[in-house]
């Protein structure tokens, strides 16, 4: 049984082996959060996995194009074959009940509405601050690639005109295990004398903080350009692991298999540390122009998470902008260590929460941050972050926090926050 296979695929995702789920150890579980109210434009890709889950599928490469979950199942010719496509969608069936189960808190994290119950921000951190890891990694991901990284030069031939004053270069870096990381790099149109110009850095926002995230091309994201606007080089990094638009839980075994898959490439780049620390490298590599004194690092909900992170971890960057930021998965995505058919799909969460939340490391982020979030957010609870900057602060950090009364979880955050963060880089 196969998905519609399309003429010229132009990226694949393999499972490196398959994901054993058993639908029985799954709990009910009653979806408390609510889609992501930030999206991200159709992929223009289609991708490909070769899945084998609990034998609901057999093995062999299914294809699905982006925006489209529909199965192209070819006719049966005899009786035997019949009966072994109805054992095959039976045991699919146990697999997708599983999905509807896990399918509340696993897609729509961590971009929901607060759960019912009170939750004590003070706790999740005592919680983390015993736990028995070391307080944060000096990104062992990007030690171990950063060797073989091959940055590919910006050519000008091939810049696009993105706006009358921006130009826009898409490039990749290469690395021995062919994987690769994209990058859209935006320059002030026009000659700039060497290390003239400051940098902004940008991860991807928008996904659930357990997979990766391509950046979008040619029509990315705009949210960077009142930076460019400001004399900014922008760069926007994608992050191991990411996910095909289009392709959700109604998918089955497709779409647990692509999601463990990206999990633990995203997990092994240590939630994006690596990604964003190899980004770096090519801008002082590739960019002549590039003041190596002004490096910053901003972003919006999951994409403000890795830019805290990626702060703590990398002294190269001078100020941190974070604007509504998940600062403590435990406390935030905690839920999801009940759910010990979960744990099969997504290995070590535990350790994940831990090494991937802001919390962790406030003790080695030296930088000044920038911090916003609206009260009225109803997508990422509020006292969390309040919780962050009182103890960043009480660790001495220096942070200013623009506490809003308004403007919830986006476009109204973004306009009241950007201009105030771009006065305060100055």
């Amino acid at each position: 049984m196969k998905l519609k296979q399309p003429a010229t695929p132009k990226q694949s995702v393999v499972v490196a082996k398959p994901v054993a789920v058993n639908p029985t150890a799954a709990k009910p579980i009653v979806a408390k959060l609510v889609a992501p109210a930030r999206t991200q434009a159709p992929a223009k890709v289609q991708h490909r996995a070769t899945v084998n889950l609990n034998n609901a599928l057999p093995p062999g490469e299914y294809w699905a194009n982006a925006g489209s979950t529909t199965y192209s199942m070819p006719k049966q010719k005899t009786k035997k074959s019949k009966q072994a496509m109805w054992i095959a969608l039976a045991a699919l069936a146990g697999v997708f009940v599983l999905g509807l189960g896990i399918t509340g808190l696993i897609f729509v994290l961590p971009s929901g509405k607060p759960t019912a119950e009170t939750i004590d921000p003070a706790r999740n951190i005592q919680a983390n601050a015993n736990d028995s890891a070391t307080e944060g990694r000096q990104s062992s991901a990007y030690e171990t690639s950063k060797g073989t990284a091959r940055f590919e030069d910006l050519k000008p031939e091939l810049a696009k005109e993105f706006t009358p004053k921006i130009k826009l270069y898409r490039t990749t870096i290469r690395r021995d295990d062919r994987e690769l990381m994209f990058l859209n790099v935006f320059v002030p149109s026009g000659q700039h004398a060497k290390k003239s110009l400051p940098v902004m850095l940008e991860a991807p926002a928008g996904t659930n903080l357990l997979h990766g995230a391509q950046v979008e091309y040619p029509r990315p994201q705009t949210e960077f350009l009142p930076f460019t606007d400001e004399g900014m080089i922008t760069v926007s990094f994608s992050l191991d692991g990411s996910m095909p638009q289009g392709i959700d839980p109604d998918a089955g075994p497709v779409y647990w298999n692509l999601l463990s898959t990206a999990y633990q490439k995203f997990v092994a780049s240590d939630a994006g540390i690596a990604n964003g620390r190899l980004a770096i490298d090519f801008v002082l590599e590739k960019i002549p122009e590039a003041d190596p004194q002004r490096l910053y690092v901003w972003g919006h909900s999951s994409a403000a998470t890795l830019s805290l992170l990626l702060a703590a971890n990398d002294s190269r960057i001078s100020k941190c902008i974070a604007l509504a930021p998940i600062t403590d998965l435990n406390a935030r995505l905690g839920e999801l260590l009940t759910e010990d058919a979960l744990q099969q799909v997504l290995p070590d969460l535990r350790g994940y929460f831990r090494d991937g939340s802001p919390i962790t490391f406030v003790d080695q982020l030296k930088c000044p941050v920038y911090v916003a979030h609206a009260r009225d957010d109803d997508n990422e609870p509020f006292q969390f972050t309040q919780a962050f900057v009182d103890r960043f602060r009480k660790a001495g950090g220096n942070v200013t926090f623009q506490d809003l009364s308004s403007g919830g979880h986006y476009q109204g955050l973004l306009d009241a926050s950007i201009p105030k963060a771009i006065a305060w880089l100055k």
